[in-house]
């Protein structure tokens, strides 16, 4: 199965390059990603809270993704065939089966989200 997105929220000022961080405390799920070059532009997106998450080179990622052309949008959801689609049943079991996924796109390492929560994204 293709897997379809569409992006949330505004654009960022910079091409997302790579997350550098990582972070998932009593307070959410905390994705830093940089610019690259640029190395004082920085966006966050945070879920005031997420049920599973998983981050990937964009080389591992399932065998019919392609990447969404894309401006400078960080955060996408997964409206069909992403993580929970290709793996539900195997070793991850959602019991909220409308709990949306998310993913994080960079033009290095990705992360897939199950959250309920709509993520915020700023620049930092």
């Amino acid at each position: 199965m293709k897997v379809s997105t569409t992006p949330i929220g505004a654009e960022i000022s910079f091409r997302p390059v790579d997350v550098i961080e990582i972070a998932h405390t009593m307070s959410g799920l905390r994705i830093v990603a940089e610019a690259g070059r640029d190395r004082d532009k920085f966006a966050e997106v945070h879920f005031a809270g997420a049920r599973a998450f998983q981050a990937l080179d964009e080389g591992d990622l399932f065998g019919d993704w392609e990447l969404p052309k894309r401006g400078n949008f960080l955060v996408y959801r997964i409206d069909a065939g992403g993580w929970r689609e290709h793996i539900g049943g195997q070793f991850l079991h959602c019991t909220d089966e409308k709990m949306p996924e998310w993913m994080i796109v960079t033009d290095c390492l990705c992360v897939n989200v199950l959250s309920g929560c709509t993520p915020h994204v700023r620049e930092l």
